[in-house]
């Protein structure tokens, strides 16, 4: 189970579960949090973890906790919420973004029933799914009918889009960096590569990780690619239209070998 914190005037916990790493350093939040609540908080993960351990059921959850390391009760009641996205039951989440009006924008990956697809929730500042974004809240992208699609960063824009990235199969057992920019209400921007969707061929097997947005508007991608023995780290930049940012290396690429 990863545990990741993003401070604001709430700490918010975005819950993965896939394997347990470890713990944040709490040296720097103790003067903030109270450890032990934490540690308490830590147990309450774990045992969800457990319940989920006899089957493919992989929610997308958010656990909200208070400046003092509590639960907010005021987010769903609980300050939990996990959402089943399709009837597969595989549904991931590996990113998550605090929009300017409060929303909480997550982001990861479903399970069609054939592949897996990107896919992106929005939730009220109660926990609540943002029924002005796609479908009830939630919107699915399929980049392609046989590939899957993996959506592991997510960030907003200033004026609001959203931005997914990850990586795609591109049918040659391979994959691609793949970029998605959605409209405020969730549909794609078709003023993002004419369809909203850009993948980007690195050389073998390149997987974004991270995603940031220059204050210009660029769209930074960070992540790895195979140089035919060994990973290499990998930043492509892109053009607020999609296209790669040739000032940038002069290809738009760049991959370092440390």
């Amino acid at each position: 189970m990863k545990i990741l914190l993003f401070k604001s005037l709430k700490y918010t916990i975005f819950l993965i579960f896939v394997s347990i790493s470890c713990l944040p350093d709490v040296k720097d939040l103790k003067k903030e949090i109270n450890i032990v609540k934490k540690y308490q908080i830590l147990d309450l993960l774990k045992d969800l973890q457990n319940q989920q351990s006899n089957s493919y059921y992989y929610p997308i959850g958010e656990l909200d906790l208070d400046f003092n390391g509590e639960l907010d009760l005021d987010f769903n009641g609980t300050g939990i919420v996990t959402t089943n996205i399709s009837s597969f039951s595989d549904d991931r989440a590996y990113a998550v973004a605090i929009q300017n009006d409060g929303k909480i924008v997550a982001a990861g990956y479903t399970y069609n029933g054939s592949n897996y697809d990107f896919a992106v929730i929005r939730y009220n500042t109660n926990g609540t799914l943002d029924t002005t974004f796609g479908s009830s809240g939630i919107v699915t992208t399929n980049i392609s009918s046989s590939s899957d699609d993996y959506a592991h960063a997510v960030a907003i824009q200033n004026d609001g889009k959203i931005v997914a990235a990850g990586y795609t199969d591109n049918g040659s057992f391979d994959s691609d960096f793949a970029v998605i920019r959605y409209n405020p209400n969730g549909s794609l921007d078709t003023t993002f590569n004419g369809t909203g969707i850009v993948t980007t061929n690195i050389s073998l097997n390149d997987y974004a990780y991270a995603v940031a947005i220059q204050n210009d508007g660029k769209i930074v991608v960070a992540g790895a690619t195979r140089n035919g023995s060994n990973s290499d780290f990998a930043v492509i930049r892109y053009n607020t239209n999609g296209t790669l940012d040739t000032t940038f290396n002069g290809t738009g690429i760049v991959t370092t070998n440390i």
